[in-house]
């Protein structure tokens, strides 16, 4: 099981450097050169109905160490200016609201942040200008992340509920996925066009986390444990290594 474990949480993590919240790796952005550290982009916030001093931006450059910037608010808006080398994914956070926004170089990103538009009780985010179709999309499935913890099995679910939720519930992104990159297919930038080429194969390793934790917290074992990684885990992994288990 150790192996299993082990072997699967490698796999998540080279996916997750390429990826991850982070950032994105710059050799997936082959047409970023560089030069492109001198191309400016610009985040500009508008709030409507949420009063706040401030907004904090949260971001990494090489998934190690974290960079953040406060932004100060006047008049309800506020605005940041970057210059970096390739794609990042950037946390919004803003009166207890945290949110992921994606930007790269040459965009001008306008959100604006209205606190009485709402969706499943959630604070919408609405994004103008470059780079919009992305971060509606990490807008929705940030809605759409609904889902029952481990903790509630045996309380107010069923091992079996709670993997067909499992399995309802990465359905249902798949299907907020396809929607937004056949928007994207029209899209003139090539950094929206890689942005969705790597959500695939992010939505199937978060999947594998969850089951990867399901398996381990049921401390499934022998042959129980080989069923259960046929059924649900192998389909969905591109794991080559071998794999034991009955330890």
């Amino acid at each position: 099981m150790k192996i299993l474990i082990i072997s699967s949480l490698i796999a998540i993590i080279k996916v997750l450097d390429c990826f991850g919240n982070g950032h994105w790796s710059s050799n997936k952005y082959f047409h970023f050169s560089p030069d492109s550290s001198q191309i400016e982009s610009t985040i500009r916030f508008e709030l409507k109905n949420l009063p706040t001093p401030y907004i904090i931006l949260r971001y990494s450059l090489n998934y190690l160490t974290y960079s953040t910037d406060t932004l100060a608010v006047s008049n309800g808006v506020c605005e940041k200016k970057y210059h970096f080398a390739k794609p990042i994914s950037m946390e919004v956070i803003i009166n207890g609201i945290q949110r992921k926004i994606y930007i790269a170089p040459r965009h001008q990103l306008s959100v604006v942040i209205d606190k009485n538009n709402t969706k499943n009780g959630i604070i919408f985010f609405d994004y103008f200008g470059i780079g919009k179709i992305a971060n509606d999309y990490l807008g929705n499935v940030n809605i759409s992340r609904n889902l029952p913890t481990l903790k509630d099995i045996g309380k107010t679910i069923t091992e079996e509920e709670y993997l067909e939720k499992i399995e309802s519930h990465y359905k249902k992104l798949d299907s907020v996925y396809s929607v937004y990159e056949n928007l994207s297919n029209s899209q003139p930038d090539e950094s929206i066009k890689s942005f969705f080429k790597t959500q695939k194969r992010e939505l199937a390793y978060h999947k594998l986390g969850r089951l990867i934790n399901f398996i381990d917290a049921r401390n499934y074992k022998g042959d129980k444990a080989v069923q259960f990684f046929n059924k649900y885990i192998q389909p969905a992994s591109l794991l080559k290594e071998e794999i034991d288990l009955n330890s």
